[in-house]
This record gives structure tokens, C-alpha cells and sequence, in this order.
């Protein structure tokens, strides 16, 4: 059975952070070529998922990739609807989102192109005047009482990336009410000391996590399903590598730990990636233990482009019933035989004789024939 696309793409991501001879042996193994790997990372087919991922992913993941600069990504963002009307104003105007200690090839202009693919209609209202700063912060103090939030969220929205240094000077002056500072916390492109200065309390995290504002990147490997963070790293990863350094730097050390070049847990780690629900630091062990030792260790081949030291036949990437379940038993504890004892005789004591109800009956009345006179005919 051949790997899925999805499949293919996070087996692929992982692959990455291992060395090149590795990196081969367990493509032999799951019959996952290089061709396959960039097949499912191009095309049509492969666009279409990335939109899908885009729609699904967590907003905070909008704004990674908006700070790659990519006129494609930007393009797709923009068409999806998925960015508020002062984000969709600075795309269209190649405002860049980079960080600041990027250097750009021209200083005097720093504006990303715009791609073909980008659709700009001239009646959509997201590419209005907006609003100055001064109007928006106007907006914000006044967003208190009934209704307060939606008030303060549809001001929000109009914020675009040069009205932020305002926003926090003013905030620092005058401490904006708490729906203004709730709304403002919600957007993707919020700079992370001014969300930081609104306040730290667990109920404002869970707000933050409700609205899909996960933090940085790495917090994606320890808190987001496996099925679902690793094609999302690599879907980022192909847009701004830079992005999931630091994911990569908690992901490295535990796949080389864990799995390393044993390909038969590779082979597991991809059977139960699909329908797998925790986490990517719980799905690595787990492939490991159950595939157990490897039983050749791998050639050492840590140089990538060289051929591996002994050829490695194709077998099927996919285990049968039979031994997965063999090799899922053997990691489980073994339960200690039982321990043989010589059994004790019981002696129960013996039982008073049970007599019958109505002979009981009977009886009693012949005793009390029998009984002598109480002295009543003397």
C-alpha cells in the first residue's frame, strides 16, 4: 500500500532532520523516492492542499508566512479572505512583513512585488481609505460597555503595520480598556511586547488559543496533533525554512534519538501517522518502541549525496496485521507467572439440624399437652 501525499509530505519533513545515507535507506524502505517527495510538494494537487492547510491551520500561521515576503503566498492569503482589511491593504500595497535585520536588495524600496495571481477588485471594501491612528485608538477607548467587544474587534481589524507604534505609545500613556486590549491581542501581526503588556492571566491564554494565536512556531510540535503539525511545518518550511528553526531544533535531537536509521521504525511511524491523535514528541517513541532494535545497524553515512555503503533491497513501507500486533506485543510488560501453592484444606463447621416449619408446628403443641397444671382445678 503506497504512502498517501499527506503522508508522503510529513515523512518527508522529518527526513530532513536526519542525515543523507539515512534520509535514502528509509526512502528504499517506504518506496518514498525524492521525485515522490517533491511530486507531492508542487503541482496543482499539491497547491490545493496548501490552501486547504492555510484554512484550517491556526491565524497565527498566516503570519509566518507573510513575513516570508512570498508574492504567492501573499496572493493566496489575500484571495482566501483569510487576512483583516489593514493586513489586506499593506499586501496589496507591498508592505513587507519581514523581520527588521533583513536586508533587501534595494534600501530605497522596500516593497514586495505583487504576483499576477493576485485578484484585486476595486469595489472590495478591505482596500477602502481606512482609518488614520488617531481614529482607530478614538474607536478603541470608546469600545466599553454592551457590545463593547464587537466594537473593539471592528477597529482592530483596521489596523495596519505602521499604526502599531502608535497603538503601543498610546497604550503605554493610557491603558487601553480590557476589550480593546482582548481585540487587539487576537491579531496575528500584534508585535509581542505590547500582547505581552496586556496581561498574562489564564484566562486571557485561553482566549488567545481560542482565537488560534499559538505563539511561535515550535509551540506547534508539543500541543497540535501529529497528522496535522507535521504537514504544516513542512508546508511552512517550503515557504520560509527560516520559520521552523526552532522547531526543528526540539524535533532533531529526539528523531535521532528515537528512530535514527532504523528503518523498520520509520516504516511504523508512517502506518500510524493517519489515525494517530497525540503529538509528534509522543508519536516518535511510540514507532520506536514498537519496531524495537534495529537488527543490522545502519552504515555510518552522515555526508549527503553518497551512495549508501551496502545496497538496500525495497520491501513493502507497509507492516501486516500480524506483525504489527507481534511487534506491539513485545513491547508491552510481561505479567510474572503465577507463583504455584499447595492448597489448605477447610474444615466448616458443622451446621445446627434444620427442622421442618410444620413439624415445628406439631411439636409445640404437644409440648404444651405434656406440661404440667398451673394448679387452676385444686
Amino acid at each position: 500500500m503506497a504512502l498517501d501525499d499527506r503522508t508522503a509530505e510529513a515523512v518527508g519533513y522529518l527526513l530532513r532532520l536526519t542525515d543523507g545515507g539515512t534520509a535514502r535507506r528509509v526512502r528504499v524502505r517506504l518506496g518514498l523516492d525524492a521525485e515522490r517527495v517533491a511530486a507531492a510538494t508542487a503541482g496543482t494537487a499539491a497547491d490545493n492542499r496548501f490552501r486547504a492547510e492555510l484554512q484550517s491551520a491556526p491565524a497565527s500561521v498566516r503570519y509566518w508566512l507573510l513575513r516570508a515576503d512570498d508574492p504567492a503566498v501573499n496572493a493566496a492569503l489575500y484571495g482566501l479572505g483569510l487576512l483583516p482589511p489593514g493586513l489586506a491593504r499593506d499586501v496589496v500595497q507591498g508592505v513587507p512583513f519581514a523581520p527588521v535585520e533583513r536586508t533587501f536588495p534595494d534600501t530605497d524600496d522596500r516593497r514586495v512585488p505583487l504576483s499576477p495571481q493576485l485578484r484585486v477588485h476595486p469595489e472590495d471594501p478591505r482596500l477602502g481609505d481606512g482609518f488614520t491612528a488617531a481614529e482607530i485608538l478614538a474607536l478603541l477607548y470608546r469600545g466599553q460597555g454592551t457590545n463593547g467587544l464587537r466594537r473593539a474587534r471592528r477597529a482592530a481589524r483596521e489596523i495596519r503595520t505602521a499604526h502599531w507604534p502608535e497603538v503601543a505609545r498610546a497604550h503605554r500613556e493610557d491603558p487601553l480598556p480590557g476589550f480593546a486590549r482582548w481585540a487587539l491581542a487576537e491579531r496575528i501581526d500584534c508585535p509581542t511586547q505590547l500582547r505581552e503588556s496586556f496581561g498574562s492571566h489564564a484566562k486571557f491564554g485561553h482566549r488567545l488559543r481560542a482565537a488560534g494565536i499559538v505563539g511561535e512556531l515550535d509551540d506547534v510540535v508539543g500541543h497540535r496533533a501529529a497528522v496535522d503539525a507535521l504537514p504544516l511545518l513542512g508546508m511552512v518550511h517550503r515557504v520560509q525554512p527560516r520559520a521552523v528553526a526552532d522547531s526543528e531544533a526540539v524535533l532533531r535531537p529526539l528523531v535521532r534519538t528515537e528512530i535514527g536509521g532504523n528503518t523498520e521504525a520509520w516504516a511504523v511511524l508512517a502506518q500510524l501517522l493517519p489515525d494517530f491523535v497525540g503529538t509528534v514528541a509522543e508519536l516518535v517513541p511510540l514507532a520506536a518502541a514498537i519496531a524495537g532494535p534495529a537488527d543490522d545497524p545502519a552504515p555510518a553515512d552522515d555526508v549527503p549525496g553518497e551512495s549508501p555503503a551496502a545496497p538496500v533491497e525495497p520491501a513493502p513501507a507497509y507492516l501486516t496485521r500480524a506483525e504489527f500486533d507481534a511487534a506491539h506485543l513485545r513491547t508491552l510488560p510481561r505479567r510474572p507467572p503465577p507463583v504455584a501453592q499447595t492448597p489448605v484444606p477447610v474444615v466448616a463447621p458443622a451446621a445446627p439440624p434444620v427442622v421442618p416449619k410444620p413439624f415445628r408446628r406439631v411439636l409445640g403443641a404437644v409440648r404444651g399437652l405434656l406440661a404440667p397444671s398451673s394448679g387452676r382445678h385444686s
